[in-house]
């Protein structure tokens, strides 16, 4: 009987045991690298203004526009609505989110527009200058797509898109300028759409 008891009881302390090793406190949320902590830059109240190039949006024209981003996701994304006065093509609303993909060391834009349009673009960053690439429709052709920004202070930068059949014939669809008008509000508030 003892040699059972033995067994029983030793049998419970390598579970007890096992049970204590495996329920160690849980780790902490991952924390945004300095990869990810980058997007932080586009954080705040933005108003853009800029150019539409005659060519493969139309007659071209000025166009005007307001970015709230904030960030979410515990710091990993960057949520930005936006609202846009594009003149003759009409007034619209987008709502993008950036991000990181660590895996292939890539920044990621993915947006919906209320013409339907979808945008998922990947980019670089080298110095102060932020390029993603695309490829998607304009009109009814699909086109290799660059939006290329470069930091011209804190709050400002200037912007390009280009896009065309392939990478060597694009051409300048649009360029202007940002600039930060308000600073970012705390994580999970609402952004207005002034």
């Amino acid at each position: 009987m003892r040699p059972k008891m033995i067994s029983i009881v030793s049998g419970l302390l390598i579970t007890v045991c096992s049970a204590a090793i495996f329920a160690q406190a849980p780790q902490a949320p991952p924390k945004p690298g300095p990869d990810v902590k980058k997007l932080n830059v586009f954080v705040g109240k933005w108003s853009s203004a800029g150019e539409m190039k005659p060519g493969l949006m139309g007659p071209g024209g000025k166009f005007s526009g307001i970015d709230n981003c904030e960030t979410v996701s515990g710091g990993f994304g960057v949520l930005c609505h936006s609202t846009m006065d594009m003149g003759a093509m009409g007034k619209g609303v987008e709502v993008g989110i950036h991000g990181y993909d660590a895996d292939k060391k890539e920044y990621v834009y993915s947006a919906v527009g209320s013409d339907g349009s979808m945008t998922l673009a990947r980019g670089q960053v080298n110095g102060d200058t932020w390029t993603w690439t695309a490829e998607g429709k304009i009109g009814d052709k699909v086109m290799k797509q660059r939006y290329s920004i470069k930091w011209t202070s804190k709050d400002a930068y200037e912007f390009k898109f280009d896009a065309g059949p392939d990478t060597n014939s694009m051409q300048t669809v649009m360029e202007g300028k940002e600039t930060r008008v308000t600073a970012a509000k705390p994580a999970g508030t609402k952004p207005s759409s002034e």
